[in-house]
């Protein structure tokens, strides 16, 4: 951008910072990318810049909150989908998790100790 001339914000421009910005580029390359600098960046995008990371986690959140809940059932998605969405939510937001034991004390019986009974030689060989 020539230096001088003001800065017009278009809503393609602000959609495609909202877009790198969620995506985590940084504001240098986010600079290059559109052809202004660091400071007009921050004076006509900085909702996009706080905000777009945000906005996404509220969509993903939102669409995994509608699998994990079932509604998404509503819209053609599989139980298996559910199920795998609401196992996630679960673990990532209740705490859940998933816990393998291993019985070394066979409290079922199913195993049963070998006992090997060791001798020492007789002084007479």
């Amino acid at each position: 951008m020539a230096s001088g001339r003001e800065h017009v914000k278009t809503d393609e421009m602000a959609a495609q910072v909202d877009a790198l910005a969620s995506f985590g580029v940084n504001q240098e390359e986010i600079c290059a990318f559109l052809g202004i600098c660091v400071p007009i960046l921050h004076k006509y995008y900085r909702d996009e810049l706080d905000n777009a990371k945000l906005r996404k986690s509220l969509k993903v959140g939102s669409f995994l909150y509608t699998a994990a809940s079932g509604k998404a059932l509503e819209e053609g998605a599989t139980h298996s989908d559910c199920i795998r969405a609401a196992m996630f939510w679960a673990k990532t937001q209740m705490g859940w998790k998933e816990v393998q034991g291993v019985d070394h004390i066979s409290t079922d019986g199913t195993m049963s100790p070998t006992r090997i009974e060791l001798v020492a030689p007789s002084d007479d060989s």
